[in-house]
């Protein structure tokens, strides 16, 4: 199960991500951020991961999706996840995600 909770504040999209981001949660996500970010044309955008526990691999896809989106509107995208967060996600995980220039991490 994923809850997405989304809110906006001086320009700024929020999106708070809870419990396990899998394979089979991709399509509620695309719906409720990917496409709102897509069609907003969001320039900057905050993703609160701190109670994420899990992402799989087309989770992960989507997230790197939605940066692009952001990064073509001339925005920036960040991420927020506590270092439990961090030790939670398969290494590979982050790995992929540190290799993309503009996210920013805080614990």
């Amino acid at each position: 199960m994923l809850d997405i909770d989304i809110t906006s504040k001086r320009g700024i999209l929020f999106i708070t991500l809870k419990g396990r981001f899998t394979t089979n949660m991709v399509s509620k996500f695309q719906v409720e951020v990917t496409k709102f970010i897509q069609k907003i044309g969001i320039k900057q955008t905050i993703f609160n991961l701190s109670e994420l526990n899990y992402l799989s691999q087309k989770g992960l896809n989507e997230l790197i999706k939605c940066y692009k989106l952001t990064n073509n509107n001339n925005g920036e995208t960040s991420i927020w996840a506590s270092p439990q967060t961090y030790s939670k996600l398969h290494k590979t995980v982050l790995n992929k995600i540190t290799t993309v220039n503009k996210y920013s991490f805080s614990g």
